[in-house]
């Protein structure tokens, strides 16, 4: 269970646990490391519960413990970054722009991490567009 700490709202587990794909199929002893690589792997149940931080679906009452500017929280990087494949290849110095020509590759670690408005994974708290319903 999550703390009711807003401070801990928005930190991702530290611990192992059992997430449920799509298809029903249950997937043991991951950890956050593991669903940081693939975004998708935040629709998994269970993900998200315990990578709230993660999959960027901490509770907009944490937002003042998530960043000094909730600004920041949905820019791209203007930097350049080295992604990973799902095969393991990683792709050195990258960056958003590259990420923007085939939305795929939002799905290479490190791509939605630094491309966080290209790829569509910004936080609730960030956007005044969002509706602030969790639901």
């Amino acid at each position: 269970t999550m703390s009711p700490s807003n401070e801990l709202l928005c930190k991702d587990s530290i611990d192992r646990f059992d997430v449920t794909k799509p298809n029903g199929a249950i997937i043991q002893s991951r950890d956050c490391n593991w669903v940081r690589l693939h975004s998708f792997r935040c629709d998994f149940a269970g993900a998200a519960e315990n990578c709230p931080e993660t999959c960027g679906v901490c509770d907009i009452s944490s937002s003042t413990t998530m960043s000094p500017s909730n600004e920041l929280l949905c820019k791209d990087s203007i930097d350049r970054f080295d992604v990973t494949k799902p095969n393991g290849a990683i792709i050195q110095s990258r960056d958003c722009n590259w990420v923007r020509l085939h939305s795929f590759r939002c799905d290479f670690a490190g791509a939605a991490e630094n491309c966080p408005e290209t790829c569509g994974v910004c936080d609730i708290s960030s956007s005044t567009t969002m509706s602030p319903s969790n639901e």
